[in-house]
């Protein structure tokens, strides 16, 4: 892991407009995570277009294969690969997130993303292998955590199914006890015990701990997530609490 003397010798006014840029992609990333997060009309992925695009424009004036320091070089790839994932460009993504890695595989945050892409590409053994190299490279990581909670409930069957979703469970608590104060990590816990209860179809103290999981989650959201009512509506019906169960689908209807 030795530094080349060139890296040594490296003046830091030279860095200057690397970390300017840097800053920038990553508000630019928050503000593309917001939009997939809080926004569902219409001209969403026009709105996303006109944010990444912005972002891509400003990396195209560097070409990032001729930057001398590994550490931005590594920093720029993940941007572009992140923000090309918001675009729904999974190739190019990946294939910027491969670059990343290459230079710096000991960074988390980029695992993570490369899972995320993998799920998007219907590869969720390679997602699922990403997801736990991100949370080796980092165990409180709590966006891999909730990630691979989500992700491992969807696979395998019969027995593996069912030591799917323990896990699944296993995985959210975990991420609950890291951040409290996350409504992804309670939606996510509410989600492993709707899905257990349909797996198993027998043990209704699932759907109660996944509405009181659903409840935090509503109380501590930023941003109205129309999935989060539709599944507590779903969980509703299956308690025969038909009322509450048609004021979730009304709402999730009128979030997206």
């Amino acid at each position: 892991n030795h530094l080349s003397r060139r890296e040594m010798e490296k003046d830091p006014k030279e860095e200057e407009p690397f970390q300017k840029l840097l800053g920038e992609l990553n508000e630019g990333i928050e503000k593309a995570e917001e939009l997939e997060v809080s926004y569902f009309m219409p001209d969403k992925n026009e709105k996303m277009k006109v944010i990444v695009d912005e972002q891509l424009g400003k990396l195209s004036q560097h070409p990032l294969d001729q930057i001398q320091s590994k550490k931005f070089r590594a920093e720029f790839y993940y941007a572009k690969g992140k923000l090309l994932d918001y675009l729904n460009n999974v190739k190019e993504a990946e294939e910027n997130l491969s670059k990343s890695i290459k230079l710096s595989p000991g960074e988390s945050k980029v695992w993570s993303a490369m899972a995320h892409v993998y799920w998007k590409k219907g590869d969720k053994e390679n997602a699922k292998k990403s997801y736990k190299t991100a949370l080796e490279k980092d165990p409180k990581s709590v966006d891999a955590m909730t990630s691979l909670s989500l992700l491992i409930k969807t696979m395998g069957e019969g027995e593996q199914k069912l030591a799917n979703c323990k896990e699944s469970i296993r995985l959210a608590s975990e991420a609950i006890k890291l951040d409290l104060s996350n409504s992804i990590c309670w939606y996510t816990l509410g989600n492993a015990h709707m899905t257990f209860f349909f797996v198993t179809m027998k043990d209704f103290e699932e759907l109660e701990k996944a509405l009181k999981a659903y409840w935090q989650a509503e109380k501590l959201q930023k941003f109205p997530n129309p999935d989060l009512y539709f599944n507590r509506a779903t969980t509703f019906n299956y308690l025969e609490k038909y009322n509450e169960a048609v004021q979730d689908y009304v709402k999730s209807q009128e979030i997206d």
